[in-house]
């Protein structure tokens, strides 16, 4: 199964110049790319474009070819995504680097409490503080930045090469536990949260990589304890939360509400989700109880359905795609996995528990 999903994440042809084979596929974003260019030359076609690529060895393993101005844009890609086809960039990646790559997926996992930050199954640089209360955590423009909300700091460092974290004191304002970070395109965004311990906000924060910007637009309602998902380089869905236990919207970079969806078969907050092979999955929450329940969004017919419930319930389950497959961290030092019919536990711990937690995918370095 896992095989089969990765064959569909390629295209259908192949390059083969010499001992080289270039497939093409599409995961990557367009920042993501823009990041790992090294080179743009003019080339007559693709196949001149990989040519070039094999020239540069170890600085090239990926390219682009612009067929309008003819174009060929050479790469050194060090992380691999899945996203909507919308968003994804298509390119030819050299087979043995899209392996390696593979084997490169990573995740960084901030759990609640004290001395609960670790990197699976790879090490990755953490951060320097021990305490850690919900706030998030994304990446944008090769960069891993988190909100810290116990101490209302903003950390980042690069994700692909050796350098320390940068911290930023007092950088969200006012400081809330509970929001979501999101990327979408060029941007990160916060929605949501609560402050002084009780009170949801309707804010909606705007970070381009240097500061953040308090929109002029609020969510429909005060929220917090909901879940976000980027779908294109310009929108985001957002699912469920307090005060708003069924409810599903889309919203768009500028915070402006474009569009109320269907709403969740069951309402819940401190939910969890992500999007797989182009339909996005919401796992697990609370709704007077912890539930173990996960549907599916097709966002072609706009449904949901259900399909086969988590092993546990959990609250603020995190979820991503690990080689291939739906994977949940947040129950202890337990992961599940969706095998696209029932969820198994894996056999691999993490070395830490994890739970209330926020996570990304980052590579090994």
């Amino acid at each position: 199964m896992a095989c089969l999903r990765n064959l569909l994440l390629l295209s259908f042809f192949t390059l083969t110049l010499g001992s080289s084979m270039f497939k093409k596929m599409n995961r990557i974003s367009k920042p993501t790319w823009y990041q790992s260019v090294n080179k743009q030359i003019k080339e007559p076609g693709i196949i001149q474009c990989a040519g070039a690529c094999r020239m540069m060895k170890d600085t090239c393993n990926a390219v682009h070819f612009e067929t309008s101005n003819n174009t060929c844009s050479l790469a050194e890609l060090s992380l691999l995504e899945e996203l909507p086809l919308e968003e994804a960039f298509p390119v030819f990646i050299e087979t043995e680097a899209f392996k390696l790559l593979n084997e490169k997926e990573n995740f960084l996992l901030i759990g609640e409490g004290t001395d609960l930050v670790q990197s699976y199954p790879c090490n990755f640089a953490l951060p320097a503080e021990t305490y850690f209360m919900r706030g998030g955590i994304a990446t944008l423009k090769g960069k891993v930045h988190i909100y810290n909300f116990q101490t209302n700091k903003c950390f980042h460092r690069s994700m692909v090469s050796v350098g320390g974290w940068e911290d930023k004191p007092d950088c969200v304002s006012p400081p809330r536990q509970n929001p979501t970070l999101t990327t979408v395109g060029q941007f990160i965004i916060m929605t949501g949260g609560y402050v002084d311990n009780s009170f949801p906000i309707a804010t909606i924060e705007r970070f381009d990589g240097k500061t953040w910007t308090t929109l002029s637009t609020k969510l429909s309602s005060n929220t917090c304890a909901h879940c976000a998902v980027g779908i294109s380089d310009t929108e985001l869905i957002m699912i469920g939360g307090v005060n708003r236990m069924n409810k599903v919207e889309k919203y768009d970079v500028d915070g402006n509400l474009v569009e109320t969806l269907p709403n969740l078969l069951t309402g819940r907050d401190h939910l969890g989700c992500d999007i797989h092979q182009g339909e996005i999955y919401a796992a697990g929450g609370s709704n007077g109880g912890v539930v173990s329940v996960v549907e599916v969004y097709n966002m072609e017919s706009r449904t949901w359905r259900n399909i086969a419930s988590l092993k546990s319930a959990v609250a603020f389950p995190n979820l991503h795609v690990y080689k291939g497959n739906l994977t949940m961290f947040g129950t202890g030092s337990t992961m599940e996995i969706y095998n696209g019919v029932t969820w198994e536990v894996s056999s691999e711990p993490l070395g830490k528990i994890f739970s209330r937690g926020s996570s990304v995918k980052v590579p090994c370095l």
